[in-house]
């Protein structure tokens, strides 16, 4: 009999293990775990080569941003922030004979000119740079912050001329750089925290650029990280096979998933590209050698406009439309910018791949009163803080106050 108890007892602790997993992970698409590191263009062109973290520091040329809430304070106002995406050319060193570097270089100056800029005002986030290189903790910890280091950038640079990587001696360019584990994670990212194309460039040759040519099956791809190419898989995990970096992305893939979830509430063709690619494709996307039922339990929590996990007790005060309703209401959702506010459930049920019955209630405020916006369409006057339109944005103008998924939620 005790052994029976202790067997119940250790399953119980595992499942709020995975629970507080999936918690924590809905955490990382907003959370800054280690500071956005930025160099100033002009400071970038000097150094001739990239450096890694530890030596950016040693000589003060970074620019350290501690959350979202501190960006505006942190960053020039009149700054533009370019994330830099590319593949490493070396097992050990990203960009041994500085290909990358100066295609960077060549690039950032160019989308300046583009956009009417002054050098002046161009920041760059670069990995090695910016992700600690010498301590795998903190290392990690800025991984888990990827999210919001794209979020927080005005343009998503893809750097990927032809060369050749010095130690595999394969060719390398933009087709292999999509290819890339870690470089799909990046655009992932990049894809759900701006849920459009826009400010996503490409190199050509050593340093022109043009908007990348997106098709669905470019996009889409960029979502299978775990079918990527990851350097420790090709030196056939000298660390253990346990140390793979694929189980590295699970959490940030599923925090990632939770926004798009979210965002999949509101407007958005991207949204629904996306979202409608992961229902079609889930086990490749989030294979269970890797998520185990990890997925299902993040499916199976209720959420809020905000991006939190509620308890269904947590429902703010608004219109409470129930199971039965959303049995009966016609398809017509405000959150894709039309019907009516008495219609969103079986419209969320539909978006969301769930029969209606699943979707045991919704809270929306139609035309809930907001705050006086002031003549720049502000809600306090301030100018609009950097990361807003990802953390906050609501184009419908019909907000989801609290969206119950699973069986075992309760109406209040």
């Amino acid at each position: 009999r005790q052994g029976h108890l202790r067997a119940f007892e250790l399953a119980k602790e595992a499942k709020a293990a995975k629970h507080k997993r999936v918690v924590e992970s809905t955490e990382r698409a907003t959370t800054l775990f280690y500071p956005m590191c930025l160099i100033r263009l002009e400071d970038f062109m000097e150094l001739g080569e990239l450096i890694p973290h530890e030596e950016a520091i040693r000589r003060g040329i970074l620019l350290f941003v501690d959350s979202f809430d501190s960006a505006n304070r942190q960053i020039p106002a009149d700054a533009h922030v370019v994330f830099v995406s590319h593949q490493w050319l070396g097992w050990s060193k990203p960009d041994p004979d500085r290909v990358h570097y100066q295609c960077s270089v060549a690039a950032v100056r160019e989308l300046a000119v583009q956009q009417e800029l002054e050098l002046g005002q161009m920041y760059v986030w670069v990995d090695y740079l910016a992700v600690p290189q010498a301590n795998k903790h903190t290392q990690a910890s800025a991984v888990d912050s990827l999210t919001g280091y794209v979020a927080l950038s005005d343009s998503f640079l893809v750097v990927a001329p032809e060369t050749t990587h010095v130690d595999s001696q394969a060719r390398c360019d933009y087709c292999t750089y999509l290819s890339r584990g870690w470089c799909r994670l990046e655009q992932f990212a990049r894809f759900t925290a701006s849920g459009s194309y826009d400010r996503i460039y490409r190199t050509i040759g050593l340093g022109h650029v043009e908007p990348v040519p997106f098709k669905d099956n470019t996009v889409c791809d960029g979502l299978l990280v775990q079918e990527g190419m990851f350097s420790c898989c090709q030196q056939n995990h000298p660390f253990g096979e346990d140390k793979c970096d694929k189980y590295r992305c699970v959490d940030t893939q599923l925090g990632l998933y939770h926004l798009l979830r979210k965002k999949a509430m509101r407007s958005g063709i991207m949204n629904h590209t996306l979202l409608q690619f992961v229902a079609d494709h889930r086990d490749r996307i989030f294979p269970k050698a890797y998520f185990g039922d990890l997925v299902k339990i993040l499916e199976g929590q209720p959420v809020d406009d905000a991006g939190n996990l509620l308890n269904a007790v947590a429902l703010p005060a608004c219109t409470i439309i129930s199971q039965d309703a959303a049995a009966s209401t016609e398809v017509g959702s405000p959150f894709f910018g039309g019907g009516s506010a008495a219609s969103p459930v079986r419209a969320i049920a539909g978006f969301l791949k769930l029969a209606p019955e699943q979707v045991v209630g919704a809270a929306v405020c139609a035309g809930s009163p907001r705050a006086p916006q002031d003549e720049h369409g502000d809600d306090d006057g301030d100018a609009e803080k950097r990361g807003d339109s990802f953390l906050n944005a609501d184009p419908t103008g019909v907000t989801a106050s609290g969206i119950l998924l699973g069986s075992e939620a309760e109406m209040v």
